[in-house]
């Protein structure tokens, strides 16, 4: 048994349909970030998806064995922390640059929330990310240490009772920025915990057992918070966990372009919003709001694999 999680953990990071979902996911951030675009809520089941990989491979991760907490730390702020800075200060000089070309006030480019933001909004992910690697760090070693049946029913159960309790709360108060975004990460941290504890102890009929139970679950609650009016996490959850559950139980042949390719989306994901402006002040957003998309995104894919290849590779 040692041996066969051992084996299944060495190949999560490497499973094709996880990849090919990160590509999708980092698609639909892009489309969510195109305010003309129909169908946002959809694209925004991206960044569930990312969330619940993210925490599925801590969880799961080959590394349990030799990783301290002082390098894993490091690891994760040399990955997360310093690509916040220096895009923080990237985002911020853009941000004066264009005000002083419309001639505002520089007043507003410096607001006490970027302390946990950062200069542009979209860059709160990183220091939640962050964070939550940090608390699933000592999580991580307890669940390897657990392969009982129960673990994984109360990690659902908690996953249910955010799928509640998160959008209830991010309707009924007014909430400043990051607490809305980090609200709605919220379920997504427990799935992808209960994601990776299942890929990594269980298999055959009782781990699809799971994932479908997990799918069934969260469908539910999100289909049944919509009807009462808690519309915030519906679509896109529900979106998010069949995508990911079904990447976790089907994998398609390894291929080396698709691996390239979703190595690229955390560029993408850093980089867009800036290549968006300089696409949508070229007026294509008016010209048809898909095309802006898919040019924005295969734009910053190819910017992303470019600075991969200079000494700003430590960044994307």
């Amino acid at each position: 048994m040692r041996k066969e999680i051992t084996a299944k953990t060495k190949q999560l990071s490497r499973i094709t349909s996880v990849e090919g979902l990160r590509i999708l996911a980092g698609f639909g951030i892009v489309w969510f970030h195109t305010v003309s675009a129909p169908g946002r809520s959809i694209g925004y089941a991206g960044l569930p998806v990312f969330l619940m990989i993210f925490c599925a491979l801590i969880v799961a991760s080959q590394r349990r064995d030799n990783d301290n907490f002082y390098s894993f730390a490091k690891r994760k702020t040399l990955r997360l922390i310093k690509p916040w800075i220096f895009w923080s200060i990237v985002y911020l000089v853009a941000n004066i640059f264009k005000r002083l070309c419309l001639k505002e006030a520089l007043a507003g480019c410096l607001e006490g929330n970027m302390l946990l933001v950062g200069a542009s909004v979209h860059l709160w992910y990183l220091p939640y990310a962050f964070m939550v690697s940090l608390l699933f760090y000592s999580l991580r070693h307890l669940g390897m240490q657990s392969q009982h049946h129960p673990t994984l029913l109360f990690v659902v159960s908690i996953s249910c009772i955010l799928l509640v309790l998160c959008p209830v709360a991010m309707f009924s108060f007014e909430l400043p920025l990051p607490m809305g975004q980090w609200l709605f990460g919220l379920p997504a941290l427990s799935i992808g915990v209960a994601i990776g504890m299942a890929y990594s102890y269980l298999s055959g009929n009782i781990q699809r057992l799971y994932y479908v139970m997990s799918i069934l679950s969260t469908v539910f609650i999100c289909v049944l918070m919509k009807f009462l009016g808690y519309r915030n996490l519906a679509t896109p959850y529900s979106i998010a966990v069949v995508l990911v559950c079904g990447a976790f139980m089907w994998n398609g042949r390894s291929h080396k372009f698709l691996y390239k390719w979703a190595s690229l989306t955390y560029g993408v994901y850093l980089i867009h919003p800036l290549v968006a402006g300089i696409v949508r002040h070229g007026g294509m957003d008016q010209v048809s709001p898909w095309i802006m998309l898919v040019v924005v995104f295969l734009l910053s894919s190819v910017i992303t694999l470019i600075l991969q290849k200079t000494p700003l590779k430590q960044f994307v």
